[in-house]
């Protein structure tokens, strides 16, 4: 300033010989605010691409995005946002206490729109005290339990027609499922209900079907549609089985955000997109830095519109084991429930016309969960509260797709002397094979869920992880296998029928523990 001739000689002179006093009254206001799990997200998303761009390190990254300027156009909805986190701070969701630790059960949850834009997110129960912390959403995989069975099985098998909307199977075990040769797997319901069609083995989340029909498409297929089409980066060799790809008994697992991004085909005409936190990233001079992520089609549009379908009997079919979200809006929903080994991780999976939404809940050290709709709850309240306002709408369904009667006995097209005819849609290249008419064998299934409980008995093996991976068998329409490797499924002659009870929890599946060494019963 005196060399600016602001102040006089003298001035500098008395300023520059004053005592320095700091004013510290303000430090308690300089301290970082707590960010939100979004902004995490957001913070380590743009540091991980950034990182990958410049093929820099993280550390490096970090302070292009701190001292870039840069122009973040988030994918946030706040409303949204704050919905989620009110929930997540309200611990009457969360009582449950772990047995040694006495902490609160904890839960992860991530809502994204159909063009894989993460709108909502959060990642721990309770009060978020750190900046970018653990967060359970993205840092967290946990064993997807049946939520496994439609991206493992059942979308990809329909794709390449290996099934299709009415195929039947046969409940029943498979021989040598388990280690020590013993058949499985067990069924959560506690029998093997014969006959059943794909629509009542979604809906009542069988566990024998989908390791049927993955045996019949094979294990390298599913693994390479579930790390190559929906970007499932914690799988790995050891998930080469059965128990992993089919039941969801994963070595590690999957996060929420990996399990809503994967359940929005479903909804998008079979299109997965990455799933972001922002829409592009702009420099100083409104250069591009960054964009938002890839675009593979997983499966065609007509699949993913069957699928929609099939998932939809979750909610609103008469054993549906997602029944309890059904009202959480007059619009429709397509969904999936999953539990794993001893009910250590409970899943709830969801889309509706406008997001898909995924809860997983659970203790960070896996231990039982006394409350088997917790993740339904949570899910149904919060997706309540977000689509209140929203305009009605309607799932977009392809136009592809071609509509046909089918035999209700056999799930073959419908011939002429099929007396019960049912409406099915199949892909556009449909060349199924027409019922001859002679619906003879078994009877329908007329047998009752189990009364209470969707566990085990503790008499039932558990299957663990194992050492080679299952070697694909062909597919074949012929009946049985040998005791050496599990049976094809076989065409059954009788469809399934309701049974008149319905279960009073959801489903688990049946997988090996977390742990490869821990050999304690699994439920399903």
């Amino acid at each position: 300033m005196y060399e600016c001739e602001k102040i006089t000689y003298e001035e500098y002179m008395a300023a520059l010989n004053d005592d320095l006093v700091l004013d510290d009254s303000q430090r308690d206001n300089l301290e970082a605010p707590v960010n939100n799990y979004f902004i995490d997200t957001l913070i380590s998303n743009i540091v991980e691409d950034l990182s990958e761009k410049y093929n820099c390190s993280e550390k490096t990254a970090s302070a292009m995005l701190y001292n870039g300027g840069y122009k973040i156009y988030s994918t946030v909805d706040l409303r949204v946002q704050e919905i989620m986190e009110e929930y997540y701070e309200d611990m009457k969701y969360f009582s449950q206490k772990a047995s040694k630790t006495k902490k609160n059960v904890q839960s992860a949850m991530t809502i994204m729109d159909y063009e894989g834009h993460i709108i909502g997110v959060v990642g721990g129960a309770g009060e978020k005290t750190v900046n970018r912390g653990l967060n359970r959403a993205v840092d967290s995989p946990r064993q997807p339990g049946s939520t496994m069975k439609p991206i493992g099985v059942y979308a990809p098998a329909i794709d390449l027609g290996i099934a299709t909307y009415s195929s039947v199977y046969e409940d029943s075990p498979l021989e040598n499922y388990y280690p020590d040769g013993k058949k499985g797997p067990a069924e959560w319901y506690g029998y093997y209900a014969g006959n059943m069609s794909i629509q009542k083995a979604i809906e009542r989340s069988a566990n024998t079907i989908p390791c049927k029909i993955l045996k019949d498409m094979g294990i390298e297929t599913s693994y390479k549609f579930l790390t190559e089409k929906l970007g499932f980066k914690h799988l790995n060799d050891i998930d080469k089985n059965l128990a992993s790809l089919a039941l969801g008994g994963c070595a590690y697992g999957i996060t929420t955000t990996e399990s809503a991004a994967a359940y929005a085909i479903f909804g998008n005409s079979g299109k997965y997109y990455k799933p972001v936190t922002y829409t592009v990233i702009k420099d100083t001079n409104d250069k591009t830095v960054l964009e938002d992520g890839r675009v593979v089609q997983a499966i065609k549009p007509a699949t993913a519109t069957i699928m929609n379908k099939l998932l939809q009997n979750v909610v609103y079919g008469g054993s549906g084991t997602g029944r309890g979200i059904a009202s959480y809006s007059k619009m429709k929903a397509y969904a999936k429930t999953g539990t794993s080994s001893e009910s250590n991780d409970l899943w709830m999976v969801a889309g509706t016309p406008y997001y898909v939404g995924s809860v997983w809940y659970g203790f960070d050290k896996p231990q039982q969960i006394s409350n088997q709709s917790a993740a339904a709850t949570l899910w149904k309240n919060i997706m309540k509260d977000v689509h209140k306002g929203l305009e009605f709408k309607e799932f977009e369904l392809s136009e592809d797709v071609v509509e046909e009667k089918y035999c209700a006995y056999t799930g073959k097209l419908a011939g002429k002397k099929c007396y019960w005819k049912k409406d099915g849609i199949y892909l556009p290249d449909i060349e199924g094979v027409v019922c001859d008419g002679k619906h003879s064998g078994g009877a329908p299934d007329t047998k009752k869920p189990a009364e209470s409980s969707e566990s085990q008995s503790s008499s039932t093996p558990a299957p663990s992880t194992p050492s080679t991976p299952d070697t694909p068998s062909t597919p074949t329409t012929s009946e049985g296998g040998t005791s050496a490797e599990p049976q094809t499924p076989s065409t059954p002659t009788t469809p399934e029928t309701p049974p008149t009870q319905q279960p009073s929890t959801p489903e688990s599946s049946s997988t090996p523990p977390q742990n490869p060494s821990d050999t304690s019963t699994p439920t399903n």
